[in-house]
């Protein structure tokens, strides 16, 4: 390799290496476990890191994607005792994701600085929500994959030095096989180097290019089919797959039948409209100050300044508008292959949490194709104003996203604390752990409701299988029935009794019956009481056990001060940015507010969110299903008088509507329905408040014949009164 080719390839990976640093820069390592993560890392306490999932393994169910916890276990084996290596596993997935799509770029345009913004759009394409967070580490690792996977078979078929194109084709299918073995949704990239080439060389050129790549062909065939012919036969041979059990058995039919236009009714829609508005009013509604995204945009396009250093404009060739219509219908079939897999899957197409990963780089050429083609018709300027312009919204939308998932699992951080200095597990081996919560905080996927066993297995370094939440004080059994509710904690003489909900019916349903309860005795029982701040009040009998969690050598007593202890709070400039870090006297509670980011609920008596709208305007609502639900809620107030609003989707019936009552911290307030709305307002006096945990009670009947729901909650704001 030559200075220059080394000068070039720096100039391609800064812009992406200065992005990735602008989006940890505000957080830090703060990022750990939130769902899955948890539970890989307490396999790994059960039964040792592993690499590969197979039918005979842990995770049985994954074995036609059997490379699926290989970057976890990477990250485990090099960090075992902190999430610091999983940090640098991602970035370092996010950069070669980056600095491959800025390479394939520079094989479509002449210009350093657009082949980088390429790269740069693929890393902050709004439509997906996933990307950064550690569940998701395996699937940009696949994609980061298959993208240097294409940039080496391109380069392979062009060099003319024999073992160069020998190493670089068996590295090319190397990459390539372990990313669809990673995560199959790879497989549908496949195409990829040659849409790449037929962008650049048109059909007829197409073929004669293809003739100087028979290495990487072969090697690409090779791998297609060896993988195909796995899949063939672990499926004849074992039980039904992960995949097969989320798509069902006629999935091709139910995606030719009925899934179809859904690739563009949702996905092309979302990734090339929906994605950009919620970006724009994630920017307009979420940010306190866009000093530091002011910034950050300058500093990209300084780098992308410095890559076109050298470079002389070139004369616009007649060519041009032709291959960019090329490069914008191969960017909408990238997309669509990228899409397309979640098609089967009806609970996928309801999220955007993984579903567009793959369809950013077709998204992303797409609108390379409108930016070189605005480039030849109007002045360069116009062009990178627009640029400017989505470099500011995707990189807002990825750091509110940073701030989701680091502020999540921070909160789940701080709880685990709470139990860790607690308990002391060794000393309980063979007892059930029963939790009982006041603050509310167990009761959702989001927090740890059904992970709760793994991460503490993970903690402590030791497996953890009985462990039970009970929130309290209504004492709501955090085991859920089929449709999602709680059941019962009751205290009986010397045991308890956890009972399941009772059977339900609404349309198409009939009546089961009822599941047996479970006796535990409290011999057998290690009771551990939160209040509701989440705090527990610590045994003098476990001094010396937190004094060894805070000097011990021990895996244990290094994951609860370098995981539960450390990066526990905000940095100063993650508070300057959003604007939730603000007017702590105010509060807005909505059940989720950007597509799939929603919030765990801290309460009892609600279901999970469902999301409502389309592409254009969406928003989360949840079903109450107790006579007395709740929410807690931190607020500082003001020593004035506030007003509430309470906001419904969805009220069944007039006589759930007449029977709602509300009350704050106990005090029974009066709603005045808003008219023409399912909403009320409510006047709180100032002394019904109080500085840090407020509960919110709503109360009301239940329609016995559809499921025992009442109502469908938006939200509700509280603030002080005009």
């Amino acid at each position: 390799m030559t200075s220059r080719d080394s000068s070039l390839l720096l100039r391609f990976a800064l812009p992406i290496a200065v992005l990735v640093a602008l989006l940890w820069l505000p957080f830090g390592f703060q990022l750990g476990g939130l769902l899955e993560e948890w539970d890989v890392l307490g396999l790994f306490t059960h039964f040792g890191a592993f690499f590969v999932v197979g039918p005979s393994t842990p995770l049985a169910a994954h074995y036609l994607r059997p490379l699926t916890v290989f970057p976890h276990a990477i990250a485990y084996v090099l960090g075992p005792d902190s999430f610091a290596s999983w940090n640098i596993l991602l970035i370092s997935s996010l950069c070669v994701k980056g600095f491959a799509s800025a390479l394939l770029g520079s094989r479509l345009t002449k210009s350093v600085a657009m082949s980088s913004l390429f790269g740069l759009l693929v890393l902050l394409w709004p439509a997906d929500t996933m990307q950064l967070s550690f569940r998701s580490l395996h699937i940009d690792w696949a994609l980061a994959l298959i993208l240097l996977a294409s940039v080496w078979a391109l380069k392979a078929g062009e060099t003319k030095l024999r073992w160069v194109r020998i190493a670089l084709s068996t590295g090319s299918a190397v990459a390539l096989v372990t990313s669809i073995l990673m995560y199959e949704v790879a497989a549908f990239l496949i195409p990829l180097p040659m849409i790449v080439i037929f962008v650049k060389h048109g059909m007829r050129g197409s073929v004669r290019t293809l003739k100087q790549h028979n290495a990487p062909i072969l090697a690409w065939v090779a791998v297609t089919i060896a993988y195909g012919s796995y899949v063939v036969i672990m499926s004849r041979l074992n039980p039904p797959s992960y995949q097969e059990t989320v798509t069902g058995s006629n999935a091709i039919a139910l995606v030719v039948h009925e899934q179809l236009p859904k690739l563009f009714t949702i996905g092309m829609t979302r990734s090339f409209v929906g994605g950009w508005i919620d970006a724009w009013r994630i920017t307009a509604t979420e940010f306190h100050s866009y000093v530091y995204l002011l910034i950050a945009v300058v500093a990209l396009l300084a780098t992308l300044a410095f890559g076109a250093i050298g470079q002389h404009r070139t004369v616009t060739d007649h060519k041009e508008p032709i291959m960019g219509a090329r490069m914008a219908i191969a960017g909408l079939v990238l997309m669509a292959l990228g899409f397309a897999p979640y098609l089967t899957s009806g609970a996928h197409l309801a999220i955007t949490q993984r579903t567009y990963l793959f369809a950013s780089p077709g998204a992303a050429l797409v609108a390379l194709s409108c930016l070189l083609s605005l480039r030849t018709l109007a002045r360069g300027a116009v062009t990178w104003l627009l640029a400017s312009l989505l470099l500011l919204l995707g990189l807002a939308a990825q750091l509110y996203q940073f701030d989701h998932y680091a502020s999540l699992s921070r909160d789940q951080r701080t709880a685990l604390r709470n139990i860790v200095e607690n308990f002391d597990a060794r000393a309980a081996q063979g007892k059930t752990l029963l939790l009982l919560d006041g603050s509310a905080r167990f009761t959702h996927t989001w927090f740890l409701r059904d992970n709760l066993a793994w991460a503490l297995s993970y903690l402590y370094a030791l497996p953890i299988s009985k462990v039970e939440i009970c929130t309290m004080p209504g004492g709501e059994w955090q085991r859920l029935d089929a449709y999602r509710r709680s059941g019962r904690c009751l205290d009986r003489e010397g045991s308890w009794a956890l009972v399941p909900p009772a059977p339900v019916e609404g349309p198409g349903t009939t009546i089961q019956a009822p599941a047996e309860e479970r006796l535990i005795s409290k011999s057998n029982v290690v009771e551990l009481e939160l209040d509701e701040g989440g705090r527990a009040v610590q045994s003098s009998q476990l001094m010396s056990y937190r004094a060894g969690l805070l000097t011990g050598d021990t895996s244990a007593a290094r994951r609860y001060r370098q995981i539960l202890v450390n990066n526990s709070k905000p940095s100063a400039l993650e508070r300057s940015i959003f604007r939730r870090y603000r007017d702590p006297w105010e509060y807005h509670w909505d059940f989720g507010k950007w597509w799939s980011l929603e919030k765990p609920i801290r309460g009892t008596g609600w279901l999970e969110a469902e999301w409502t709208g389309d592409w254009l305007s969406h928003h989360a609502s949840s079903w109450k299903y107790l006579v007395d639900s709740r929410l807690l809620f931190e607020l500082e107030p003001k020593p004035v008088d506030y007003d509430l609003l309470v906001r419904f989707e969805v009220i069944l019936t007039p006589a759930i509507k007449s029977s709602i009552r509300a009350r704050l911290n106990g005090m029974p307030l009066e709603p005045v329905w808003q008219t023409g709305e399912e909403s009320f307002v409510a006047k709180v006096p100032r002394d019904a408040l109080r500085s840090g945990t407020n509960t919110l009670h709503i109360e009301s009947a239940l329609e016995r014949d559809n499921f025992d729901l009442s109502t469908k909650m938006r939200g509700f704001d509280l603030h002080p009164s005009q």
